[in-house]
């Protein structure tokens, strides 16, 4: 499977795989990541909301420091928002779309998920800056009859 991911092309697994990305955070100040995992964390909980979505809740520890609700949190490349945090972790509301378009719908608990922080503009920016926005998924076609065979879509 693969993405676009702003200008770049991504290559991912399942439901589309994850990808960096800005996000709009609190305010509708867009939010950038970098793709550097700080931490990997551990899914707790995934319960049906009112909405039709799910609440998914990851706990955490170093990528809790400093961390408010509404805050961006990339969970395995997929900007989300902080909806709660209940001491140990975070909670989010992951929309029936967000559960079809990312890997996020294959999770179950007890799963690992990367977790990064959103950049502040006075940090250290390692990594790239990247939009990760799923516009499309589709199944890449590999031209064969050469050892370096061509991918085209």
């Amino acid at each position: 499977m693969f993405g676009f991911v702003g200008d770049s092309l991504w290559f991912g697994r399942g439901r589309g795989g994850a990808g960096r990305r800005i996000c709009k955070g609190a305010g509708g100040v867009r939010m950038v990541f970098t793709g550097i995992v700080e931490e990997v964390g551990k899914v707790k909980s995934l319960d049906k909301n009112d909405q039709g979505g799910v609440d998914l809740y990851v706990a955490a520890s170093s990528t809790l420091d400093g961390v408010v609700l509404g805050d961006s949190i990339s969970v395995n490349g997929t900007c989300l928002t902080v909806t709660s945090l209940p001491g140990d972790g975070f909670t989010f509301g992951l929309a029936p779309e967000t559960m079809r378009k990312t890997n996020l719908g294959d999770l179950s608990k007890e799963s690992g998920v990367n977790l990064e922080r959103s950049l502040q503009a006075n940090g250290r920016m390692g990594g790239h800056i990247v939009q990760g926005h799923v516009d499309g998924t589709g199944v890449n076609g590999i031209t064969t009859g050469s050892p370096l065979a061509s991918v085209h879509v």
